[in-house]
C-alpha cells in the first residue's frame, strides 16, 4: 500500500523484461532453476536509488537466508551480473 511500490515492480519487471524478452521469451521454457537465476542476477544489480547498493545488500533480516536458499536464490558478483536473454538463452528466440 505504500505509494512507491509501484515504481519499485515497474523497475523489477524492466530489468527482468531485459532477461525475458515480451513476445521473444518462451515461458514454457523456463525452469525453477532458469527463475531462480534470472532472480538471483536482477537482485544482485547495483541501483542508484538504493545508494549503490543491491536489493540483495538491502534485505538485512526481512528474510532469512534460508528462504533465499530454499529458493536457490543467490548473490552473484557484481562482475558477473547478466541482464541480457543470453542468460536463459533456451527460453529466447534470437
Amino acid at each position: 500500500m505504500d505509494s512507491n511500490q509501484k515504481s519499485e515492480c515497474e523497475r523489477n519487471h524492466r530489468q527482468l523484461r531485459r532477461i525475458l524478452p515480451k513476445g521473444r521469451t518462451n515461458m514454457d521454457m523456463l525452469t525453477a532453476d532458469d527463475v531462480a537465476l534470472c532472480c538471483s542476477h536482477v537482485n544482485s544489480y547495483y541501483l542508484e536509488d538504493l545508494g549503490g547498493s543491491t536489493p540483495f545488500d538491502r534485505i538485512g533480516d526481512a528474510i532469512p537466508s534460508c528462504v533465499l536458499d530454499l529458493f536457490d536464490v543467490r548473490h552473484i558478483d557484481a562482475d558477473d551480473v547478466v541482464l541480457l536473454p543470453s542468460l536463459v538463452p533456451h527460453a529466447v528466440e534470437q
